[in-house]
């Protein structure tokens, strides 16, 4: 089933955070992982929730969302993180396909 990494985002450093970007693109690639939504525009329909920036990837799997997150190739960008940016991060299990 697939799985989906969802972050809500605060930017600290512009300038880091796309030093982070460049590094983690890669990693989850690597994965299998593929954006969905990336920075784009935000609508609140419902509660208080004010998110700056919403990050979506989908892996093919939960075991694999979290191998990547723990992975050696993506501990890189991790060193960059907490500069970058502040940052709730979850991953979601998927519907099975139809």
């Amino acid at each position: 089933m697939p799985a989906f990494m969802i972050c809500d985002v605060s930017v600290k450093s512009r300038e880091t955070l796309m030093e982070y970007l460049e590094l983690a693109k890669g990693t989850v690639e690597h994965f299998g992982g593929s954006y969905l939504a990336q920075a784009g525009g935000i609508s609140v329909i419902e509660g208080d929730w004010k998110p700056e920036v919403v990050v979506i990837v989908e892996f093919p799997s939960v075991e694999i969302a979290t191998k990547w997150y723990e992975s050696d190739e993506y501990a890189a960008a991790l060193t960059v993180n907490p500069t970058a940016m502040l940052r709730k991060m979850i991953i979601v299990e998927g519907l099975p396909s139809a």
